[in-house]
């Protein structure tokens, strides 16, 4: 059963809906205005993130006319939430993108956004590489295009880019991300202009993304379990709007790496090799992006098994088979192999053998 707590936030989602303000609802409860706001603000996104408002942008439900514009739908989660108690469960924290999340994510990466070709560029890099954030906003313009403008299908993450200081491929070979970043840098040097002949006519050591300010990604030094290591929260914060603005807040940015080792998993890449792409060296590590296999007592049980009806129709269609064979085989050459004297079989009844009372020749 849903706790007070929550049974009182639904009571203030219902009035919000039927046209009482938030100061109002506030008064009658001692609370104040903002009070009730939060709590009816939170409640429609915990109903987004248990899959009872499926469709809906969380982001627009912070506003009032949005909540009523979306009565019915929220009515109808309302009743389901009271009558299934699903408001009770934690959302788990998401694994993986499915595709159709992926283009939710893409769709609205550019909603709202100050470089909205930017930010889709930036999902699609995270999604096709698997490159963290810092290695993001290392990236510089000759990591991406050739000197003749050509898009380097098989780059490097360069050990100065790493955030293990160490080297490994980078593919940019996925068509739909190439156009959307070509599309941002089309847009950035139309804004900035052209300083550099080749590159598309950007310098080689510039920046691939920019920040809102039109400036490189700031990066800090910061105090990590495994010493002193590099992160840039400035790209981390523009990731995580993005996430938000796609109606999954709070989901860890990790989930675009399991994503990208999820899907070479299903295409037949090895453990080596998704841990090759993602820049982890240690087996464990890479196990814990990928789901986990079953033991071998699952694998091994009933691994051949068929159904007892029918095996025994297939026995029996077998039996019968090889009778109706074995009856062909005597009835086509029974007569010749017992005047040749060579079939000795004590149930013979061809005419060669009537003259020894049944009994086959010696």
């Amino acid at each position: 059963m849903l706790d007070n707590k929550t049974l009182l936030s639904i009571a203030f989602m219902r009035a919000v809906l039927a046209g009482r303000t938030f100061q109002d609802v506030g008064r009658d409860h001692g609370l104040t205005g903002n009070a009730v706001a939060q709590r009816v603000k939170s409640l429609a996104l915990h109903l987004c993130t248990s899959g009872l408002l499926a469709g809906v942008n969380p982001d627009a439900l912070g506003f009032i006319n949005k909540l009523r514009e979306h009565r019915e739908h929220i009515e109808a989660a309302l009743y389901r939430a009271e009558s299934s108690n699903l408001l009770l469960q934690k959302p788990q924290p998401k694994e993986v993108l499915s595709l159709h999340e992926i283009t939710v994510v893409l769709h609205r990466a550019g909603l709202r956004s100050l470089a909205p070709l930017r930010d889709v560029a930036l999902v699609h890099v995270a999604l096709m590489t698997g490159a963290k954030p810092v290695e993001v906003a290392r990236m510089r313009i000759s990591d991406y295009l050739n000197r003749d403008g050509s898009v380097r299908s098989v780059s490097l993450v360069r050990a100065r880019i790493a955030y293990n200081q160490r080297e490994r491929p980078l593919f940019f070979q996925n068509s739909d991300s190439v156009s959307a970043i070509d599309a941002y840098l089309v847009q950035r040097r139309e804004s900035q202009g052209a300083s550099y002949t080749a590159y598309r006519g950007f310098k080689p050591n510039d920046f691939l993304f920019l920040n809102d300010a039109n400036k490189p990604f700031k990066i800090v030094r910061s105090q990590g379990v495994e010493g002193n290591n590099h992160t840039s929260p400035e790209i981390v914060g523009t990731y995580s709007r993005i996430l938000a603005r796609s109606g999954m807040r709070g989901m860890r940015l990790q989930v675009f790496r399991r994503t990208l080792a999820r899907r070479m998993l299903e295409r037949g890449a090895s453990e080596e090799q998704i841990g090759l792409i993602l820049g982890i060296a240690d087996r464990k590590n890479i196990k814990k992006l990928l789901p986990a296999r079953p033991d071998l007592d699952e694998l091994t049980k009933d691994i051949f098994s068929v159904e007892a009806d029918t095996l025994d129709v297939r026995l029996a269609q077998a039996t019968r088979g090889a009778s109706t064979a074995l009856q062909s085989v005597e009835n086509r050459y029974g007569r010749s192999l017992c005047e040749a004297g060579t079939h000795r079989s004590d149930s013979c009844t061809c005419e060669a053998l009537s003259g020894y009372g049944g009994a086959p020749p010696l």
